[in-house]
């Protein structure tokens, strides 16, 4: 099920006759996804995911204030903020699906300089790789 309001990034562009259904719509009925719709004009019905999505906005705010990255990398701040909170504990969910405590130890501070390999599909299991 997927609970959202009446946007039409969910369902689709408002026609005379009612809504005309995009791929989103398209893909939820395909898959047997129930699409629930909240009452347009009552935002009290989307508390939570209003208070979510604030949440994960703070945090992409802060991360870009406190970097030196350029605002059109917002996306991929939000995308990080994302990863982090699904893998920090809360009230509801206190440990990872797999029972242990999570560990990020993998993740570095964001806006710091990276080293990217490129993807090379030749290289061998023993080759060196540079």
């Amino acid at each position: 099920m997927v609970r959202s309001d009446h946007g039409g990034e969910y369902y689709g562009r408002a026609a005379p006759y009612g809504q005309i259904p995009i791929l989103f719509a398209h893909f939820l009925q395909e898959n047997g996804i129930v699409a629930q719709y909240s009452t347009p004009g009552k935002p009290q019905q989307n508390g939570v995911a209003k208070r979510h999505n604030r949440t994960l906005m703070d945090m992409v705010r802060s991360m870009l204030c406190n970097s030196m990255l350029p605002v059109s990398l917002w996306m991929e701040a939000l995308k990080t903020t994302a990863h982090i909170l699904n893998r920090v504990p809360s009230k509801l969910v206190p440990k990872t699906p797999n029972g242990r405590k999570s560990n990020m130890n993998y993740l570095r501070l964001w806006g710091w300089p990276a080293e990217a390999k490129l993807f090379n599909p030749y290289i061998r299991k023993l080759d060196l790789r540079l």
